[in-house]
């Protein structure tokens, strides 16, 4: 559970926060930002999102049409959330009835000759401002065979022309579960397939809870790290890693309305500084009686990462750590070039996992699925980089949120201009300055997490496991359960950690309404797989 300050949770939506727009319950997910121009398509119609600006989150709206444009207009009854009106709410009363009970489907012939109201009738009724209520009250009149079904077709009725002239929009707010859920369903490819149920289980076993210092490699866009944001509330610290030299997005962090002190504690810093850091902290404490153990790993994690073109990074902290200064070492760390995050990703990186993304409807084909295969285990970290620096996920920079809050999705238009346009905050995923690179190589981070399906885990777990306390809890997440089970026992062999556990969650979501509550029908074959464990030291 999320330690946040509930003072600091915003209860309503408010100019240049960051909404999700439930549609149709569930029948589409978009993100949008609220402007002054900010606007929703639903279908052919087009409405403003100002009406939603401080409405509390969980509240409902109808888009109504008027003779020229179409508007939101909140529901007052909670009870209609689901959709319900009177009609239907008398349907269900009615259900145990006599009469509704002998009622059946047989008779129905699906001839089209059921429906005398005409498609030019339903439109001369939307050009002289009639109500989606109005219009699905004249389609029950005008129906020979509504009387004769049963309840539940009577209601399946109502509910598919509800959504068709009437349709709801839930506002809630952006959450990790929200994010992830709605990603899940419109592309996870840019979440690596990662499930909600198994980000729940991700935060779990590694203990993510206040006041710890987590460390994060992914490139799911920032999903791993928004949901350790969350969950610490401010309170704690978090860095992002990452093997290149430009900062993969981080976009979804963003998303989730962050309070100054929250977003402040979200940081950034290249893998290569932190084990050069941790390495000379080790040597230090060495005449304290610290085994080389360490030292030796983190000496050849070292020298596995392959240093950029045209780049000095970690040289003259690598300089340092050879003179045993661990004060050297973060100066020498604090001096470097900074690494700039790119601003263009889309001219120049894709979708990781799948080059060959069809983006114009952000919606994942089943062919594509089977022609995916799992990344070569055998990958050497210097192709890793190189991949990674032509390819990553293809979630907008941040100057171009607004395109990664509509999910791929053109139907919400959530740019602004002029007045309308709120004051921007403290961006999450700054620069770790020298002081917190040298808190962390002195004390080591109490969680570690893993993200990057892209990357071989072994290769990656064995420069990150050195940078953990000892005792610390880590995860690692892949869509794959072969790099994983390799990892687990590389682990196993080199004495690394223990209570190892190769999980696959597994969910399904069930259907409850009266007299038909059942599991769904379909669901997901996998959410990924997590491979968890115990650092420990190997004193030699």
């Amino acid at each position: 559970m999320s330690m946040t300050n509930k003072s600091s949770i915003q209860s309503c939506a408010e100019f240049g926060s960051s909404v999700l727009l439930d549609i149709n319950d569930g029948d589409r997910m978009t993100f949008a930002r609220l402007h002054s121009t900010s606007t929703l398509k639903i279908g052919n119609t087009k409405c403003t999102l100002e009406a939603l600006v401080g409405q509390p989150f969980g509240a409902v709206f109808e888009m109504q049409s008027e003779r020229n444009s179409s508007k939101l207009v909140r529901m007052p009854n909670v009870s209609d959330v689901n959709g319900r009106n009177e009609k239907r709410q008398q349907i269900e009363t009615d259900q145990d009835s006599e009469d509704v009970k002998d009622r059946d489907n047989r008779a129905l012939v699906d001839d089209n000759k059921a429906q005398t109201l005409s498609s030019d009738d339903i439109d001369r009724m939307k050009r002289d401002g009639a109500s989606g209520k109005e219009i699905i009250d004249a389609l029950v009149a005008n129906s020979a065979s509504f009387e004769t079904k049963t309840a539940f077709s009577q209601e399946k009725y109502m509910k598919k022309k509800q959504k068709k002239y009437a349709p709801r929009v839930l506002l809630r707010r952006p959450s990790a579960r929200s994010i992830c859920e709605a990603y899940f369903v419109k592309d996870p490819r840019k979440i690596g397939f990662c499930r909600m149920d198994t980000l729940a289980l991700m935060m779990s076993l590694a203990n993510v809870g206040p006041n710890s210092d987590i460390l994060v490699l992914e490139s799911l866009g920032g999903l791993i790290t928004a949901a350790v944001t969350e969950r610490l509330g401010g309170h704690g610290s978090i860095c992002s890693t990452y093997y290149t030299t430009k900062r993969p997005p981080i976009d979804m962090v963003r998303l989730l309305n962050l309070d100054d002190a929250t977003a402040l504690s979200v940081l950034r810093a290249p893998l290569e500084k932190l084990v050069a850091a941790r390495q000379s902290a080790l040597r230090s404490k060495d005449q304290n009686g610290v085994g080389v153990a360490e030292r030796e790993a983190l000496a050849q994690a070292l020298s596995t990462l392959e240093e950029p073109k045209n780049s000095t990074i970690g040289q003259n902290a690598t300089d340092a750590v050879v003179n045993d200064s661990p004060s050297m070492a973060v100066e020498a760390l604090s001096t470097e070039t900074p690494v700039t995050e790119s601003m263009d990703v889309d001219k120049e990186t894709t979708n990781i996992i799948s080059p060959a993304q069809n983006t114009t409807d952000g919606v994942v084909e089943d062919s594509q699925i089977k022609d995916m295969e799992a990344p070569s285990t055998e990958m050497s970290v210097k192709q890793n980089m190189d991949l990674d620096q032509k390819t990553s996920h293809s979630l907008p920079a941040e100057d171009r949120e607004e395109d990664a809050c509509e999910l791929g999705d053109k139907e919400a238009n959530p740019t602004a201009v002029g007045e309308g346009k709120a004051s921007k905050g403290p961006r999450p995923g700054n620069e770790a300055t020298s002081a917190d690179i040298f808190k962390w190589a002195n004390q080591g981070f109490s969680s570690l997490l893993v993200a990057a399906p892209e990357l071989d885990a072994w290769t990656v777990v064995k420069q990150l496991i050195p940078l953990l306390s000892s005792s610390s809890p880590f995860v690692i997440y892949s869509p794959y359960q072969q790099p994983l089970a390799e990892c687990m026992f590389q682990l196993q062999k080199n004495n690394m950690a223990i209570a190892l556990q190769l999980t696959e969650p597994w969910c399904r979501e069930y259907q409850v309404l009266p007299l038909r509550s059942h599991p769904h029908m379909q669901m997901s074959a996998t959410g990924g797989f997590t491979l968890s464990g115990i650092r420990i030291t190997n004193c030699v």
